[in-house]
C-alpha cells in the first residue's frame, strides 16, 4: 500500500504549480497543496471499502485531478470537514500511515485539503457520491477560483429552461427538493437532506445538479452555504 501511495503521489505532484523559494540554500518545494494533495490521497485509501471490486483510481487530466475509491462517506461531508471530525473504514491502516508521518490522524485531514487548494488558488474542491455501487470521488481542480466561476457561470445560463419544463424531466428525489425549498426559503444541505429524507451526501449531488439546471443557486461557502430557488 506505501508502493502505491508513493506511486501514485510522485506522478500527480507533478500537476501542482510549485512556487520557487529558498531556505538558506535549498529550494523548497513543500507547498500547501501538495500536503492536500498527500492528505486526498491517504483519505481515499484508508477510506476504501476493500471488499469492493472496483479499486482507488486516480486520473489527472488539464482540468482536475480526480481520487475516486469504492465505498461511501461514513459521515455528512460537512460534518467531516468539522475540526476533530474522523470515522476512517480502515482505521489500521490509517495507523500504519501516521506512524511514518502521512496522513492526519487528528481530524484535520479535510481541512487540509480544501485549505491547501485554497492557498494555491485553485478553483474549491467537491466530493461527489454514487451509490449502487458505493463509490465517493474527489476533485481537485487545476483552474483558478476565478476561472472555475465564470465557466460555472457560463454553464449554468447555457443550460437554463424555464422551469416548467425543467421539472418536468427531474426524478422525484429533486422535485422534493423543489417543493421543500419553496416551502422553508434558504436552507443548507443537512436541513434539506433531512427534509427529503436522504443522506447529506446524496443531497449534494442532487443540489449540483439542480444548480447545473439553473432551477436551484447557491450563496456563501462551507458552513455558510445557503441553497434556494433560481430566481
Amino acid at each position: 500500500m506505501y508502493d502505491f501511495y508513493f506511486r501514485v503521489y510522485n506522478k500527480l505532484k507533478a500537476a501542482l504549480k510549485v512556487p520557487f523559494r529558498l531556505d538558506g540554500v535549498d529550494r523548497v518545494d513543500d507547498t500547501p497543496a501538495h500536503e492536500a494533495l498527500r492528505e486526498a490521497i491517504v483519505n481515499a485509501l484508508t477510506n476504501a471499502n476493500w471488499f469492493d471490486r472496483r479499486g482507488v483510481v486516480c486520473v489527472w487530466n488539464d482540468e482536475a485531478i480526480t481520487i475516486a475509491n469504492p465505498g461511501d462517506f461514513r459521515m455528512p461531508v460537512e460534518e467531516a470537514r468539522k475540526p476533530g471530525s474522523t470515522d476512517p473504514r480502515n482505521e489500521a491502516m490509517m495507523r500504519m500511515f501516521s506512524m511514518v508521518e502521512i496522513g492526519e490522524r487528528a481530524g484535520s485531514g479535510m481541512d487540509k485539503i480544501f485549505g491547501g487548494w485554497e492557498w494555491a488558488g485553485y478553483a474549491e474542491p467537491s466530493y461527489e457520491v454514487a451509490y449502487g455501487p458505493d463509490r465517493t470521488t474527489l476533485t481537485l481542480p487545476l483552474v483558478s477560483a476565478d476561472s472555475a466561476g465564470e465557466v460555472q457561470s457560463k454553464a449554468i445560463e447555457g443550460n437554463r429552461r424555464p422551469s416548467k419544463m425543467s421539472e418536468e424531466a427531474l426524478s422525484e428525489a429533486e422535485r422534493a427538493i423543489i417543493e421543500f425549498l419553496r416551502a422553508a426559503g434558504p436552507s443548507r444541505t443537512s436541513e434539506i437532506a433531512v427534509g427529503i429524507g436522504k443522506s447529506t451526501a446524496r443531497a449534494n449531488v442532487l443540489l449540483r445538479r439542480l444548480a447545473e439546471l439553473g432551477l436551484v443557486s447557491v450563496t456563501g461557502a462551507t458552513s455558510a452555504r445557503r441553497y434556494r430557488i433560481s430566481d
